[in-house]
């Protein structure tokens, strides 16, 4: 029996509801309803009955003045009282409930209104002993008016499991806000196959406010009853009351507990009190083994699929393998657990002749057919949902969910589950799950056997990707990744394979990337490679992504990420670090991704090794490129090392994924014109370090301007005289470069702005070199040198000064300086990559003027009559220079 009205109130009393429900626990709830009904009020009905309260129920008064806690309340109710007293008589048990709420808004109207008593028909029955509401201090029944029917819900029937289970269904009319709707009722009768026996949970925190809980519990004197709490659940009052032994839990103002999301499945965060009349766990032992003692005879079909395997395997571990693959195969899961059926396995003949069954009855059958092939074996009893929580938990039939199969073979230990879809692979290599804890059903066992053998099994999982950016940049680029699977991820894909149309899975799987990568589609279908002999399964896509590199006109470059996809699944910021319960996670998981990047040309990258290592996980990235530059592998490993992290290490597990999801950030980067003009000015500490280096050189051209050499003597036979001939060509480029270079400055500024500047020379900035800072200083530096140069190049060439070839012939050697320094510099930036040759001209044309013109300046005669002036006059003396006729000097 369950009570179902808002929220759980009344707890678990009736704990456990068979050993098939562990066995659906992936399929999505589905109520089918099929309904009779029936006159409310009436002597009797199908499945209850009117009855007065029993007398042996102690009465507890309603706080109807109660302060309304506004700021707890949800679902519109506040409950004021909330009783359970269970009387353990001879020959049935009798649970008696009753809870009192009041309406406090409109969504209470809804919730308080209706009312749902589940039970089994086939050994529970249902008495209603009163529907009471409270208005304005008056109490009228609705007992007479409500509408109630008996609904046959099947509720599980999604999960294709049968019990038989109803449901009671009252709906009250004219509910109003304020009022106060009190219900009581009784359920006579327990599951016969607990022999009488008699256990249960209940809880003691709610996620709402309670005025009044009390729980109460008569037991026959002569009967022994062991109790357990938990977080802080207080020991019962027990009283000795004739033959009868009362245990009570009472309570007031119980404030809410917070209900907090990805816990452990293990983690029962409420206070909770357990009894139960099993001493331990031998004695719990000792009643199931006899629903599960495989049948000393079998039928003739039984006997020839055992004959049939024998006759094809010799080696016991073969024999096996193919035991649990007939049973998981042949046997289709559906279960009809009505009455003691939720607990005991139906004979494996017949489970055979139907071909259906559910995990206790697969779990017989694959018993008796090993049996049979001289195959150690026993029956596990497991909580899929609590795990190793179970430990918290006393020994009784309701701790458990879910039966599978030991087997002892060659020395180890297998867990294998006949419910799982098909299992392929050698014993060594199927997945067997862990659910922390299982009862093993052998004469010998007198505790909890852990699960592990030592060691855990891992969800392995391997991904390569391959991303082609050849096409090259502003170009599409192909994806294609290939994904490795081994064990249970193998086998969950397989199965997913199995029963979903393929497309489902392609666009799955692309609708995944399209959250990573912008205009992704799928090049081709998925590939499936599945090799059953070794349990693995590998999955090939290939995807174009027409937007891999997008224009970033405020940094001025092109980008191209490249995401960790897969992996960052795992490295997402964790739930709020203000809670009070564990964090589930993922484990244990040993995942490894290999991304390799086909570049469109040479490229230089820094290798490098990040480890983040937390208590919980440990992730390694390593980044290299290949000796050619043309592909870039980055490799991932996380590794998870715990299944959860308490509410205290929250705070550092946030701060490791930050930084692992900080590794992964990972981007290429093209300028394609680093100078880019526009924008905002130039950064302040570049401005300053500009205007001082220009005032340097200035200050320097100065002293060379007021250098005034006398002129060199003219040979003997006399020169040509004046800017003509040869000369000309120097003096053209004389008047040109001032013009040249300062146009590249201007050009060139808007690297220097403060965005473009922070980007480039930050390490960890989007698009940082190590040489960035050292290069744009050096060309800042030398290009306004060679500003101020071509400047007095220029005055003192065409004033004729001896000092215009000299100072020509420094232009010439610092042009080429510069372009050395400045090719050499750039060439270890890989963003500069496209700028080389336009570099490497520049570098040849210094390089042939300075060959050229440096000996011309040193050896013309035409120069050295032509450049003789100086900034001071000078006298004549015997042999100085006269300018003679067409331009001769004698």
């Amino acid at each position: 029996m369950i009570f179902k009205w808002g929220v759980d109130l009344l707890g678990a009393a009736a704990w456990g509801q068979g050993w098939g429900a562990g066995c659906r626990l992936l399929a999505l709830r589905f109520m089918m309803f099929v309904s009779a009904a029936l006159v409310a009020g009436g002597v009797s009905a199908e499945g209850y009955s009117v009855e007065p309260v029993p007398a042996w129920v102690e009465r507890h008064s309603i706080d109807l003045d109660a302060r309304i806690p506004h700021d707890e309340i949800r679902n519109g109710l506040h409950y004021l009282l909330s009783e359970t007293q269970i009387h353990v008589g001879q020959p049935d048990t009798v649970s008696f409930r009753r809870s009192a709420a009041k309406v406090v808004n409109e969504q209470g109207l809804d919730v308080g209104s209706r009312l749902s008593v589940d039970f089994d028909p086939s050994f529970e029955r249902v008495f209603l002993h009163g529907i009471d509401l409270v208005r304005e201090g008056r109490r009228t029944s609705r007992l007479g008016s409500a509408i109630v029917k008996v609904l046959h819900r099947e509720q599980s029937l999604e999960h294709r499991i049968y019990d038989g289970r109803k449901t009671i269904d009252v709906v009250l009319d004219d509910v109003r806000v304020g009022d106060v709707i009190e219900y009581a009722y009784s359920i006579r009768g327990r599951n016969p196959v607990f022999d009488g026996r008699q256990f249960g949970r209940e809880q003691l925190q709610w996620a709402v406010p309670l005025r009044h809980h009390v729980l109460r519990l008569l037991l026959p004197e002569a009967r022994s009853l062991q109790t357990a709490h938990t977080n802080g659940a207080r020991p019962p009052v027990v009283q000795v009351r004739g033959e009868w032994v009362e245990y009570r839990w009472e309570q007031f103002d119980v404030a809410p507990f917070p209900v907090e999301d990805h816990v452990p499945e293990w983690h029962l965060p409420f206070s909770m009190v357990q009894w139960s009349e099993y001493q331990d766990w031998a004695e719990l032992v000792r009643w199931a083994i006899p629903y599960y003692q495989v049948p000393s005879g079998s039928g003739e079909l039984l006997e020839k699929e055992v004959a049939d395997i024998a006759s094809r395997f010799t080696e016991p571990e073969l024999r096996l393998m193919e035991v649990l693959r007939f049973v998981q195969s042949r046997i289709r899961y559906l279960g009809v657990e009505v009455g003691a059926g939720s607990y005991v396995p139906n004979h494996p003949d017949l489970v055979l002749r139907r071909r259906f069954g559910d995990c206790k009855d697969k779990t017989l059958l694959m018993l008796t057919m090993l049996n049979r092939l001289g195959i150690k074996a026993e029956a596990a009893l497991v909580n899929t949902r609590l795990k190793r929580g179970i430990e918290t938990l006393l020994p009784a039939p309701g701790a458990f969910d879910h039966v599978l199969v030991r087997v002892t073979l060659g020395g180890k230990v297998y867990w294998l589950d006949p419910t799982r879809n098909t299992q392929f692979g050698t014993l060594d290599r199927v997945y067997q799950p862990d659910y922390g804890f299982a009862l093993v059903l052998a004469p010998q066992t007198a505790a909890l056997v852990s699960m592990r053998n030592g060691q855990e099994a891992t969800w392995k999982k391997k991904v390569h990707a391959v991303l082609d950016t050849r096409q090259g940049v502003g170009l599409p680029a192909s994806l294609t990744v290939t994904t490795h699977l081994e064990g249970d991820e193998a086998e969950h894909l397989r199965a997913r394979l199995q029963f979903s149309p393929r497309a489902d899975l392609d666009k799955a799987y692309l609708d995944f990337y399209g959250t990573h990568y912008r205009g992704v589609r799928r090049a081709e279908p998925i590939d499936v490679v599945d090799d059953t002999v070794k349990n693995t399964l590998t999955l090939i896509e290939r995807y174009v992504i027409d937007e891999f590199w997008q224009a970033s006109e405020q940094a001025g470059r092109m980008e191209a990420p490249i995401r960790a996809a897969d992996i960052s699944e795992y490295l997402r910021e964790p739930p709020s670090t203000h809670r009070r319960a564990p964090v589930w996670l993922p484990h244990p998981v040993d995942f490894e991704l290999k991304t390799e990047v086909l570049l469109p040309s040479r490229w230089k990258v820094e290798p490098e090794t990040i480890v983040v290592e937390d208590p919980s996980f440990r992730f390694e990235r390593k980044v290299a490129l290949s000796n050619d530059g043309q592909k870039l592998e980055i490799r991932d490993h996380y590794h998870s090392l715990l299944n959860h992290v308490p509410a205290s290490a929250l705070r550092g597990l946030a701060e490791s994924r930050a930084k692992a999801r900080s590794a992964t950030d990972y981007a290429l980067y093209w300028y394609e014109a680093p100078a880019t003009r526009g924008g905002r000015g130039p950064d302040g500490m570049i401005l300053a370090l500009g205007v001082f280096v220009l005032l340097a050189w200035v200050v320097l051209a100065v002293r060379v301007f007021r250098f005034d050499p006398a002129p060199k003597p003219l040979p003997a036979d006399g020169a040509p005289v004046g800017i003509r001939g040869w000369l000309l060509l120097p003096a053209l480029g004389v008047i040109s470069s001032p013009v040249m270079i300062a146009v590249s400055l201007f050009n060139g500024m808007g690297v220097y702005r403060a965005e473009a500047w922070s980007a480039l020379t930050t390490p960890g900035g989007p698009a940082f070199h190590p040489d960035w800072a050292f290069l744009l200083i050096f060309e800042l530096c030398a290009n306004l040198g060679l500003l101020v140069l071509a400047l007095l190049s220029l005055v003192l060439f065409f004033q004729r000064r001896t000092t215009a070839p000299m100072v020509y012939i420094v232009m010439l050697l610092a042009s080429l300086i510069v372009q050395s320094v400045d090719y050499y510099l750039a060439s270890a930036i890989p963003a500069m990559e496209s700028e080389l040759g336009q570099a490497a001209k520049g570098l040849g044309r210094a390089f042939f003027g300075a060959v050229i013109w440096i000996p011309y300046m040193l050896k013309s005669k035409r120069v050295r009559a032509t450049f003789t002036r100086t900034r001071k006059p000078v006298a004549s003396s015997p042999g100085s220079l006269i300018e003679v006729g067409e331009g001769r000097a004698v």
